[in-house]
């Protein structure tokens, strides 16, 4: 008997599966930076090549001591298999990403592994390694730093760009909720799908009513749409670029 592969299953069980999974998250996310089909957030539109950066900047500065290393060593390794693989296993993440424009730095991850080996192959060899790993420990002191405040007076709802705190801390239930334009992804999961989009002149016609309800405006919204007159609203919580108001 045959097995049924599991993206038929999934396509089955989750229709447009494949579309969305397969097709959109694997090539339309590399090659379209605006693609719209983005369900957990929005295309992380940076410029060309920028994933240079970020491997120099996560790799700091052990990618940069074996740089200078290779390069004055070039002759013996191109004879050095191990070497050779080595780096080509460090060059294929940011070569394979410098055309595309939807990246975040994460995606240089893969080529710790490589860094690590040649680290490990030259240590004799490399020069001020006291001063390296003095260097090398700033960037996570400083994210451990950054989440010790992030859990202070709960900062991580406030500057989060999910909308999951907002419907947990702020929304009552029993009233509707809504959501200005385009609703997020994160906003229908976190509400079990009972968000509903509504357009400016939806929310004109609902202020002139009197059923109490919620709503989600992002504060980019509010920039465009100047003549919106949100006074009946009131300001119930607010994250980094969305806040959430109350109707009664």
């Amino acid at each position: 008997m045959t097995a049924i592969p599991w993206y038929v299953l999934a396509e089955k069980n989750s229709e447009g599966f494949i579309d969305y999974f397969i097709v959109g998250e694997h090539f339309k996310r590399f090659f379209d930076s605006s693609w719209k089909g983005d369900k957990y957030g929005f295309p992380k539109t940076q410029p060309l090549g920028i994933v240079w950066l970020f491997l120099l900047g996560m790799a700091l500065p052990w990618v940069q001591m074996i740089f200078v290393k290779l390069w004055k060593d070039r002759k013996n390794v191109v004879k050095n298999k191990w070497l050779v693989f080595l780096l080509g296993w460090l060059l294929w993440t940011p070569m394979f990403f410098t055309i595309s424009k939807s990246l975040i730095h994460t995606y240089v991850l893969p080529v710790m592994p490589p860094i690590a080996l040649i680290v490990f192959y030259y240590w004799d060899e490399l020069k001020n390694k006291k001063a390296g790993v003095i260097i090398s420990l700033v960037l996570p002191c400083l994210a451990a730093l950054t989440l010790m405040l992030g859990l202070v007076n709960n900062n991580f709802e406030k500057y989060s760009n999910t909308d999951k705190y907002l419907i947990e801390d702020y929304w009552d239930s029993s009233e509707p909720l809504y959501y200005l334009g385009t609703k997020s992804y994160s906003s229908q999961f976190y509400s079990n799908g009972k968000v509903k989009s509504l357009s400016i002149e939806e929310l004109k016609e609902k202020m002139k009513q009197q059923d109490p309800f919620q709503i989600i405006i992002s504060d980019r919204t509010l920039r465009k749409q100047k003549e919106l007159d949100i006074a009946p609203l009131s300001v119930e919580g607010t994250s980094m670029k969305n806040k959430i108001y109350s109707y009664h």
